[in-house]
Parts: structure tokens; C-alpha cells; sequence
């Protein structure tokens, strides 16, 4: 079965990236799990191999193109993730990719963003290449500002919306985010620490981050 990261640069998402590795092996014996970087990122470790890709674009754009040099089945994920279950029944449904719908508003200080981001991508299940082509050409066309964020959640929508695709919606519990750090997440599949939550995860799996968790409460 295979996994997938994107890890750029040398900072608080690495240490966690380890946890997320050291989840997808506790679960998944026989897994395969590939790190996305670009030249210089050093290997997180424990990973089957480090993709090297040069970046010549924006940020969310140069991920949708990524999926090119993974497997056609996989599973992505962002990096303050932790899985809590083995996923393998997940590819036998029929589908092109699969995500979660977010479960609360998205806003900045000067926007609404709800509708143009109703998937959150911080967990995607993915079987056709296809849709990542298409999504990386949106992706392109979109303003540089949401080339370099956003733009990757906003060309998944667009893409799902067009209907040339089957996607499938799983339930919350496959990218669940708690409100809290007391919150009982042990039901959930997949658990999302986005945003200031990842201080919450470094936390929870600190005996595994190797590094002092200091390090990553400066860098929230």
C-alpha cells in the first residue's frame, strides 16, 4: 500500500513528519511511503524513497503536479497527521480519488472561503492521475497569490464539480481535527492537527520527534 508526504525545508513540520511515518508503519506493515521534496530537503527517515523534484512554481501547483512521479493509488497526506487505523479498505470502493468535506467555515481576516474549499487536502486517496493533471492546469491559471496557497484545495473542487471524475466523500473520521487537546480523538481513523494544532500533536508524540519540543512551540 502506498504513502505519500510533501516535506520542504528544515523546520517544525519535519519533526512531525516523523510521527506521521512512524504511524503509517504501525498500522501498515507492508507499506510503501514516499516523501515529496524538493532538492535540498534532507529525508525525514524511515521512508521507502525521497522524491526529488525541482520547484519552478508555486507552491500548492508544484503539489498537484507531484502526483506524477507517485504510484496511481496512493494516499497523500500533509505532514501533522497521525494515522490511527489501517486504511487498506479504503480502495475497495470505486473511485477516482476520494476526500473529506470539511466540517466547519474557512476563513482569513478578508475572505470567505468556505465554498471555494469544501475538501480539505490534508488527506486525499487517489487512484487516477488524470485528475491531478487536470487539477495542476487549474491550479496554474489561478492567481499567484493561491498558486502559492489555497489553490490546490480550490482546484480539487473545481476539477470534483466539473463531474468528469467519480469522486467519493468519506465521513469525517478519516481527517478528523479536534477542538481541543483534551478532545477523545482514539474513534477517529486519521487524525488532522492543522493549523495550531501541530503544537497539540508535538505534544501528544513528543517521545517520538526527536528533538526538543520547545523547538516547536517557537515555531508556531
Amino acid at each position: 500500500m502506498n504513502f505519500a508526504f510533501l516535506q520542504l525545508g528544515v523546520d517544525r513540520d519535519r519533526h512531525l513528519a516523523k510521527v506521521l511515518v512512524h504511524s503509517i508503519r504501525e498500522h501498515h506493515k507492508d507499506a510503501v511511503i514516499y516523501q515529496i521534496s524538493n532538492l535540498t530537503t534532507p529525508e525525514v527517515g524511515d521512508v521507502d524513497s525521497v522524491i526529488r523534484i525541482p520547484i519552478t512554481e508555486g507552491m500548492m501547483t508544484f503539489r498537484m503536479a507531484s502526483y506524477e512521479y507517485l504510484p496511481k493509488e496512493v494516499i497523500y497526506f500533509d505532514t501533522d497527521v497521525v494515522i490511527q487505523s489501517n486504511l487498506e479498505h479504503v480502495f475497495d470502493d470505486d473511485f477516482d480519488v476520494a476526500f473529506t468535506k470539511r466540517n466547519s467555515p474557512i476563513k482569513t481576516k478578508e475572505e470567505d472561503l468556505t465554498e471555494d474549499m469544501p475538501y480539505n487536502g490534508g488527506v486525499v486517496f487517489s487512484r487516477n492521475k488524470d485528475f491531478w493533471r487536470d487539477c495542476h492546469e487549474v491550479c496554474k491559471s489561478l492567481p499567484l497569490r493561491r498558486q502559492n496557497w489555497f489553490g490546490d484545495q480550490i482546484a480539487m473542487a473545481i476539477v470534483s464539480k466539473a463531474g468528469k471524475y467519480k469522486v467519493k466523500e468519506f465521513p469525517v473520521e478519516y481527517n478528523f481535527s479536534p477542538k481541543n487537546f483534551t478532545e477523545d480523538v482514539s474513534s477517529m481513523k486519521i487524525v488532522h492537527y492543522k493549523g495550531e494544532r501541530k503544537v497539540w500533536m508535538a505534544v501528544k508524540y513528543q517521545e517520538l520527534l526527536g528533538v526538543n519540543i520547545n523547538v516547536i512551540r517557537e515555531s508556531a
